[in-house]
């Protein structure tokens, strides 16, 4: 037995989700395949992934020389306030 409220329950939600799988070795053989066949499609996916996994493993060193600059600058302005208030 159900008892009225003034709140609404939520429904379950339902997903279609169909699980994807990759392998290496089977990708490999095929860029060596389509290397082989001449098929230039298939190469350019190849260098796309490859460039994909390059940027992905670069260090973002820019960013990070940016972000501790910047956190340089707040801690310094931060003792500045707390020297000017409390000395």
């Amino acid at each position: 037995m159900k008892f009225p409220s003034i709140f609404r329950t939520p429904e379950y939600k339902r997903f279609n989700f169909k699980p994807r799988y990759y392998n290496e070795r089977t990708e490999a053989m095929k860029d060596r395949v389509a290397s082989a066949s001449g098929n230039e499609s298939a190469k350019t996916g190849s260098r796309m992934r490859e460039a994909y996994r390059r940027h992905r493993l670069r260090p973002a060193a820019s960013a990070n020389r940016a972000s501790n600059f910047r956190l340089a600058i707040i801690v310094c302005i931060l003792f500045l306030l707390f020297y000017l208030v409390f000395f």
